[in-house]
């Protein structure tokens, strides 16, 4: 495989080619659901999303203890996850009044 660096292009624009066959979480998270050990997961974002809230405000409730959740790596910064079962049981208790 011959790769050439053009200096023609800026380092970006190449960098984006090369990676462009590369999927991100944050392109996929909306539209695949994360299944891991037969559990169905939720992303903060899209609990955040159905629930009308900012982000910040889930992860707030996570960090607290208000929401089980669990890290999506093994890294401390990997994005948290939400089991959909205590997703649905935090939205229908936002809808009762209680949390």
């Amino acid at each position: 495989m011959n790769f050439q660096i053009g200096l023609d292009k800026p380092l970006w624009r190449l960098y984006s080619l090369f990676m462009s066959d590369t999927l991100f979480t944050s392109q996929t998270e909306a539209t695949m659901p994360i299944k891991r050990h037969g559990v169905t997961f939720m992303t903060v974002s899209e609990l955040a999303k159905k629930l009308d809230i900012h982000r910040n405000t889930v992860i707030y409730w996570i960090t607290s203890g208000q929401i089980e959740a669990a890290r999506a790596g093994i890294a401390k910064k990997s994005p948290y996850i939400i089991p959909i079962e205590e997703a649905e049981r935090i939205i229908s208790e936002l809808k009762e009044g209680d949390l």
